[in-house]
């Protein structure tokens, strides 16, 4: 199966969180527990948090449904980030590489040669038992021309390196992630909130519309949940909580389809969604709770 694919104004985008292929369970030490943040489960939680400081710039999955690896992985940078100023150390964090994971994700499927797309509990589970490393050892790439050679593989479908997979190793059980319980509506809402709480940026996978993928909405006001038959799923993150310029609660997301992808207000690739959309139309969500940092002084 290969992700979908949707042209529109402002490029060609894809669809790849496969919700399909979501594992029926989950380990229940994964799951993100009120009481492990007890401080933050009343009112003591801020009413805004907002993680765009700690950013780095927006990523694009050009023509692959490898918008899972981009969300975990812009997160974890996100998370590294936040971790180094917790710290008061200066400097930036380097993303994390993008294809290692989508290969191995995809292996575990027996679909290496495929542009699949990928569920997220795959996802964190492969980094976690395989580590990752700066996307220096495994470059980003979406070329997919010239005609398929099966002796000359298109990057996506090629095999990381040996040196990738040692730098990675070195890395693994690093990326910390926590499983947001969506069991009921009105605790996978405190469940998120307490998570951007504590500064955890959060990967979701989402079914969204074709009016979603087009752009054609506010991206200042939450966007209310999917209706109709969705145009198929991406995966996106959390990175705040607050309100729209209209006063109604909202939570921030981010997703990886360039600069201003749904126009003036998404600059940074980020937009408005209503609780609501959380609830109804988004599930797979992970909290990274503790990433690797990559300095932009020689990576690992």
């Amino acid at each position: 199966m290969s992700p979908v694919r949707i042209e529109t104004d402002r490029g060609v985008r894809l669809l790849g969180w496969r919700h399909d292929l979501v594992p029926p369970h989950v380990e229940t030490n994964h799951r993100l527990l009120l009481a492990q943040y007890p401080d933050l489960a009343g009112p003591a939680r801020p009413a805004e948090v907002d993680l765009r400081p700690f950013m780095g710039p927006v990523l694009n999955q050009l023509a692959l449904g490898a918008c899972g690896p981009n969300a975990v992985m812009d997160a974890a940078r996100t998370r590294g980030q936040i971790q180094l100023s917790l710290g008061g150390q200066p400097g930036s964090v380097l993303l994390g590489a993008r294809l290692g994971p989508y290969w191995f994700t995809r292996f575990t499927y027996g679909l290496v040669g495929e542009d699949s797309g990928v569920d997220l509990a795959t996802l964190v589970g492969v980094i976690a038992g395989l580590g990752f490393c700066a996307e220096e050892y495994c470059p980003y790439s979406d070329e997919q021309s010239g005609g398929y050679d099966p002796q000359n593989p298109y990057p996506f479908q090629r095999e990381p390196s040996t040196l990738y997979l040692e730098k990675a190793l070195l890395q693994k059980g690093k990326l910390r992630t926590s499983k947001i319980d969506d069991g009921t509506a009105a605790g996978y809402l405190k469940n998120l909130e307490i998570a951007i709480a504590n500064q955890f940026p959060i990967p979701y996978g989402a079914l969204v519309s074709e009016d979603f993928v087009h752009g054609n909405f506010d991206p200042t006001v939450a966007l209310p949940a999917t209706k109709g038959i969705p145009a198929g799923g991406h995966a996106m993150e959390y990175v705040g909580y607050g309100f729209d310029r209209l006063g109604n609660p909202a939570i921030r997301s981010r997703t990886s389809w360039g600069e201003a992808p749904f126009g003036p207000g998404s600059e940074d690739g980020t937009f408005l969604v209503s609780p609501e959309f959380v609830t109804k139309s988004t599930s797979d969500a992970w909290a990274i709770t503790d990433a690797p940092t990559f300095l932009d002084v020689g990576g690992l």
